[in-house]
């Protein structure tokens, strides 16, 4: 998945016209979060579908994928899936309060940035002219 994310967001970068190395660096950082939290959303996402506990561990994964790629990637595809199912299932939570609330951040810096304090009397009416 990390490979799929950084081609991902290099091809974003591009269309959008952004800094490639800006972005690529938090995409790299945030790749460890992504591992670090895979065996808890393989847990989570067993646990919402009902499915009996996953004992899952860092080594277990490890001797998974020790024959080859491929047999490690059909031997933890249903994990995967489990996986998957509670990123789609928190992601929406995560984005709408992340959304809000550095929404909230911005506009309060917008405004301290916009509107100096020495300068507020002068400046202020001009721009609630706008």
């Amino acid at each position: 998945m990390l490979g799929a994310t950084t081609l991902v967001s290099l091809l974003l970068t591009l269309l959008f016209r952004q800094n490639i190395l800006i972005v690529q660096s938090v995409q790299w950082l945030l790749g460890l979060v992504q591992v670090v939290l895979i065996i808890p959303f393989m847990k989570f996402g067993a646990f919402i579908t009902y499915q009996q506990a996953v004992h899952i561990n860092l080594h277990q994964i490890n001797l998974a994928f020790q024959p080859g790629i491929i047999s490690g990637i059909k031997s933890l595809a249903l994990f995967q899936v489990y996986a998957i199912l509670a990123w789609f299932i928190l992601a929406i939570p995560v984005s709408l309060f992340s959304y809000f609330t550095f929404r909230a951040i911005f506009q309060t810096k917008k405004h301290h940035l916009l509107v100096p304090e020495p300068f507020s009397d002068i400046i202020a009416p001009k721009l609630y002219e706008l």
